[in-house]
Formats: structure tokens, sequence, C-alpha cells
């Protein structure tokens, strides 16, 4: 990964898998190898090689991420949480003194 590297976003051709976003590069780097291991699961279960993915499509997924991010009632411990659900995406982020600490949004698949 590129130093200063604090989230990634997955995709193959004109889908995307999710996106897993932290505050800090040392967060997503603890975190990495688990999440690397995820996404590589995910990948296996598809026979079919994909074509590169346009940076518009990942542009796309981001905004419909933006737009489905709602707040949740009541947090569970420090910070707020929220929920990202609809328009196909579903996903939770965590909020604390003012910024993201992690925001993680995924694709439904039917």
């Amino acid at each position: 990964m590129p130093t200063g590297t604090c989230g990634v976003l997955v995709a193959g051709g004109e889908e995307i898998v999710g996106m897993d976003l932290f505050d800090w590069p040392g967060t997503f780097g603890q975190r990495w190898d688990r999440l690397a291991g995820t996404y590589a699961l995910d990948a296996l279960r598809d026979n079919e090689p994909t074509e590169l993915t346009r940076p518009e499509v990942a542009q796309r997924f981001l905004r419909r991420v933006g737009d489905c991010i709602r707040r949740r009632a009541a947090a569970l411990g420090l910070g707020q949480e929220f929920e990202v659900t609809g328009r196909g995406i579903v996903g939770t982020a965590l909020m604390h003194a003012g910024r993201i600490c992690q925001l993680a949004a995924f694709t439904m698949r039917t």
C-alpha cells in the first residue's frame, strides 16, 4: 500500500464490492490483513475475469454512500454511530470528535 493509505475501495469492472475507510493510516494498516483476506475470499466466488474499474464507477458509489448515511438513534459507546442503507448499499460508520473513525459500505448482492 502507498504510504498514508487510510482505506480501500474494492471493485471489479462495473461492480463495487465494498469499501473500508479509517481515520488514520496506522489503523488501516492494523486491519488490512484481515480485510484483504475477506475481500480475497469474496473474489474467489467470482470465476469470471473482470475489467478494470473506471473512476466514474467508484465516484458514483461514493456519492451513493454519502446519500445513504443516516444517524442511528443511540451510540453504544463513544462517538456517534451511523448506518449506511439504501440504493443497494449497506454499511456502518463511527464518528468521534468531529471525524470519521471508521466507515464500511458494501454493495448488497441479490
